[in-house]
């Protein structure tokens, strides 16, 4: 007798079972299948993972009525269970005019998103986009206390989903930490060298680094811990990538970071400042017409309608003196004059102790920005100094250096003829030098307001 081509009965209900089990198995694969698929966001928003079991029932088809059983009885306990709703992330970023974004990151699409102050669960802010923005009046109004930058305030989010007529919140997302940063002042000043000095100025300390970049070029940053950058006109034609050609200004922008958490957090940025390089000097000459007036003329590096209405400072020493403004010569170069009297310049000199004058110049726009000073010039190459020692000497009636007498008779000062090149106060002092017996006056007559 031939063996049966299938098993008996018995073993065939086994093998029912056996294959019962197994697709189980290999519907609880497919579901979770399509519910991580489901979880990917797809071109109009995520899709709920709930589809992933009408997938599901969908790609098995007919599997048996144990098998659908089975799948549906898994959908309705995943669906009814608040525990497998997924947690969402609160992300912060900063947005226009100092303020703030709060994003509640879920993985559905038409939900509503919950904010609230770590602590204070009850104080709740509602968004149905699940985004959130702040200022610092919005956070001082919700936590009902001042807020003081840069301290943090800790922020949760959680949303809920309405599944079968019943709404499920989801688990809360970890605390984030929310901070409204008030945005940097960005300040240029003249360096030595004909370089300028960038100052990212943050209202508060506790910076860890600033940032600068030119207006035009976001991503082309400079960090500085010291949130200070000195920069050269070789230095920003590298930055740039193009050449730089003085006087035009190149627009900088500035932001600071702080950390938080032990992560960065950026500020908002400031507003644009203008970078403008004079790096080469005027040359500077000095005349006298031989009696009264001394003039100096201050000549301008720069050429075409760029040396229009610029303005010229004339310095004795370190100290400034006089304000100029250019005007195009004959040959067409830019340049200031000064025109001082001889008396007074020498008493200005004499004022500041110093016996040179130089110049330097700043354009209209940007007044503030000047460039290196000319070389020096010394006066007394025009008005040399007149040096007339007279000694006389008299006799001491005292006997010893102890008991000598010692008088100083000031003369006053004498003025010579207007004619004289050389017109001027002249001063007479007398010194009076011991030895021994003999006390010896020495008068020095000279005519030098730069000597002091």
């Amino acid at each position: 007798m031939p063996k049966p081509p299938y098993p008996t009965k018995a073993v065939s209900d086994r093998g029912r079972r056996c294959s019962t089990a197994g697709e189980g198995r290999r519907m609880t694969s497919a579901i979770k299948k399509r519910q991580l698929e489901a979880s990917r966001p797809g071109p109009g928003g995520t899709v709920p993972w709930t589809l992933g079991c009408l997938g599901a029932l969908v790609s098995l088809g007919g599997g048996g009525e144990m098998a659908l059983f089975i799948l549906l009885s898994f959908c309705l306990i995943l669906e009814v269970h608040p525990q497998n709703v997924p947690q969402p992330w609160l992300k912060v970023s900063p947005a226009e005019g100092g303020s703030v974004q709060l994003d509640c990151k879920t993985w559905y699409s038409d939900v509503q998103c919950y904010y609230y102050p770590e602590g204070a669960d009850t104080n709740v802010k509602l968004s149905s986009s699940c985004r959130l923005t702040l200022t610092g009046a919005d956070l001082t109004s919700w936590t009902g206390r001042s807020y003081r930058p840069p301290d943090p305030v800790s922020v949760k989010c959680y949303y809920s989903v309405r599944v079968s007529g019943r709404t499920i919140p989801s688990p809360h997302s970890p605390p984030a930490p929310v901070m409204i940063l008030d945005a940097p002042q960005l300040e240029v000043s003249p360096a030595e060298g004909g370089s300028v000095q960038l100052d990212c100025k943050a209202p508060y300390a506790g910076v860890s680094e600033c940032f600068f970049y030119p207006e035009e070029d976001r991503g082309n940053t400079r960090p500085s811990s010291s949130c200070r950058l000195t920069l050269t006109g070789a230095d920003l034609n590298i930055w740039t990538g193009h050449s730089y050609r003085p006087p035009e200004p190149v627009s900088v922008k500035c932001y600071y970071s702080v950390r938080v958490s032990g992560r960065p957090m950026p500020s908002p940025h400031s507003l644009p400042a203008p970078v403008i390089f004079l790096d080469q000097k005027p040359e500077m000459s000095v005349h006298y017409d031989g009696q009264y007036d001394v003039t100096a003329e201050c000549e301008i590096p720069l050429s075409g309608s760029a040396g229009a209405g610029v303005g010229c400072n004339l310095y004795t020493g370190p100290r400034l003196y006089l304000k100029s403004e250019s005007r195009r010569g004959r040959s067409g170069i830019w340049s200031c004059r000064f025109t001082a009297s001889k008396t007074d310049l020498l008493n200005r000199l004499q004022s500041v102790r110093s016996r040179v004058v130089s110049c330097d110049y700043s354009l209209p726009s940007h007044p503030s920005t000047r460039s290196p000073q000319s070389l020096t010039y010394d006066i007394t190459k025009l008005l040399p100094p007149s040096f007339q020692p007279s000694v006389t000497e008299e006799e001491s009636t005292a006997a010893s250096p102890a008991s000598s007498t010692r008088s100083i008779t000031p003369t006053p000062p004498t003025t010579r003829s207007p004619g004289d090149p050389t017109s001027a106060s002249v001063i007479e002092i007398p010194t009076i030098v011991t030895f021994n017996s003999a006390t010896c006056i020495i008068q020095f007559s000279f005519y030098d307001p730069l000597q002091t």
